[in-house]
């Protein structure tokens, strides 16, 4: 059904646009926010997606995300 492919509300937000251009399609491992207080609620969310949908990700993503989640939070 169409509604199993909408996007998940927990990884919809509006960032500025210099982020967005910043951000690209770069994965955590390459791009972190740079407001240090938006990182644990994007290393989350990134996480929260991933598992969410069982998406695969690289031991440097997830070694990123741990890294902020442990230190930014």
């Amino acid at each position: 059904p169409r509604a199993a492919r909408a996007p998940a509300p927990m990884g919809l937000f509006l960032p500025q646009a210099s982020a967005n251009r910043s951000a690209g399609d770069k994965r955590p491992a390459a791009w972190t926010p740079s407001n240090k207080a938006f990182a644990c609620e994007y290393a989350s969310r990134y996480a929260g997606v991933a598992a969410a949908y069982a998406l695969p990700m690289s031991t440097t993503d997830k070694d990123s995300l741990t890294l902020t989640l442990n230190g930014a939070c």
